[in-house]
């Protein structure tokens, strides 16, 4: 899948986007941080990046939604801390194990998978809106 940010243009704001494997399995220090990246926004304030659709895992008793992570920071910017799920998961809202911390029943981020133009690739867009630094 492919992911593309466009938000009001912000020009080299930094990524550190993380996730589970399809089978819901993270991989740290000894599989070399794999499905874990870093990145800027391009001058137009994009970013894409290609991953598979990572899987849901087990918490506490109950079952977590596929979820992708991301830290995005800029100077000018508070950094911001958060997670992108997807629509029409069963463990949105109410069913995730997670509870309310994670957010996963906010509209603003979940995103809708649609089939790409080639292949079996599926894209989603979003946008990422930071506060500006006060003082």
């Amino acid at each position: 899948m492919t992911w593309c940010c466009v938000s009001k243009p912000l020009a080299r704001a930094f990524l550190d986007v993380w996730q589970a494997d399809a089978n819901g399995q993270y991989h740290y220090e000894k599989d070399n941080f794999r499905l874990r990246g870093q990145l800027l926004t391009d001058d137009k304030g994009s970013f894409e990046f290609t991953t598979v659709v990572p899987g849901r895992y087990k918490l506490d008793g109950g079952y977590r939604p596929a979820h992708i992570h991301f830290i995005v920071g800029h100077p000018r910017h508070q950094p911001l801390t958060t997670q992108l799920y997807f629509k029409g998961d069963p463990y949105l809202g109410p069913k995730d194990a997670c509870g309310d911390e994670c957010d996963s029943a906010d509209s603003g981020r979940i995103v809708e998978m649609k089939k790409a133009e080639a292949g079996r690739a599926f894209a989603a867009e979003f946008q990422i809106v930071l506060r500006a630094r006060k003082g």
